[in-house]
């Protein structure tokens, strides 16, 4: 039971970059590049079982290990992806803003929702308030990371729905100038 929930939780991580590279593969498909999401999937599938059979055989990791295979795929598929449509559309990604910081962002979200969740699971042993209460303060602690990170700024803000009450909350908390 236990395993199951560790690999969930490890294996969500799958889920975004495989989201991503769909998105990816779309845009390669929308600039008539229709062999280049297969031949990096080709490729991203031949880094993916090295490495599974190197964390299966050599390091012996079990289930761990496919797993940590299926995300080096993932992550494969979207960097190449990302190095065929910059190469094509002479697009310059910047890495920083669109990946560390947000991810970055939702460590902290991820730290806060589970504090929350423990803290007052602990105290009320009532799963759905503690659910929505660390649902809550995660959207909160995201929005506030992104915005002190500089990850988003006043003119992403704007682009948003309710973008201009968005931007007049965020300086009024001192969290864009």
């Amino acid at each position: 039971d236990e395993l199951a929930v560790h690999l969930l939780q490890a294996g969500c991580i799958t889920v975004i970059f495989y989201s991503f590279s769909q998105v990816t593969n779309a845009a390669l498909q929308g600039i008539n590049r229709m062999r280049e999401p297969v031949q990096n999937a080709a490729i991203s599938l031949a880094v993916h079982l090295l490495v599974m059979v190197i964390c299966l055989w050599v390091f012996k990791l079990g289930i761990y290990g496919v797993l940590i295979s299926d995300i080096v795929f993932g992550v494969f598929m979207n960097i190449l992806n990302l190095y065929s449509l910059s190469r094509h559309l002479r697009l310059r990604i910047d890495i920083t803003k669109t990946l560390f910081l947000p991810a970055g962002a939702s460590l902290i979200m991820g730290a806060a929702a589970w504090g929350v969740y423990q803290l007052l699971f602990g105290a009320l042993k009532k799963n759905a308030v503690a659910a929505l209460a660390a649902i809550f303060v995660a959207v909160l602690v995201y929005g506030v990371a992104l915005l002190l990170t500089k990850c988003v700024d006043e003119v992403d803000l704007y682009q948003m729905p309710k973008g201009k009450k968005l931007v007049e909350l965020a300086k009024k908390m001192h969290l864009l100038k």
